[in-house]
């Protein structure tokens, strides 16, 4: 095993050669401002992954508002409760193109933080 100011010495070096290595990276990358025209536009969802993406996302939203609606205290008579869920956040399997695409044809609606709802119908 090594002596304990050996183990330091490797580690400061070791410091030392990443900083190096970052400060070259940061010399040679000059940022050139890009205007808006030059940003390539990602392509627009189609209708089959905004399908696909909406019934995993009822699913999970189904789940919690059940849940909400069917905690113990409630009287066993009574119709339960309205649930307090207001929106989710959604699967990550989509990219939030699809998401931001169904806000904007009016499908979701955004609750902010990442997190959308349902609008109802």
């Amino acid at each position: 095993m090594a002596p304990l100011h050996e183990k330091r010495l490797w580690r400061t070096i070791g410091r030392i050669e990443r900083w190096s290595v970052a400060d070259a990276r940061s010399k040679n990358d000059k940022e050139v401002p890009m205007s808006s025209s030059d940003t390539p536009q990602p392509p627009a969802p189609d209708k089959g992954q905004l399908k696909a993406a909406l019934k995993p996302f009822k699913k999970r939203l189904k789940l919690p508002c059940l849940d909400g609606q069917t905690r113990i205290g409630v009287g066993p008579l009574s119709g339960g409760r309205a649930s307090s869920i207001v929106g989710i956040t959604p699967p990550d399997q989509f990219p939030e193109e699809v998401w931001e695409e169904l806000v904007r044809q009016g499908r979701l609606k955004s609750a902010g933080s990442g997190q959308y709802s349902l609008i109802q119908q």
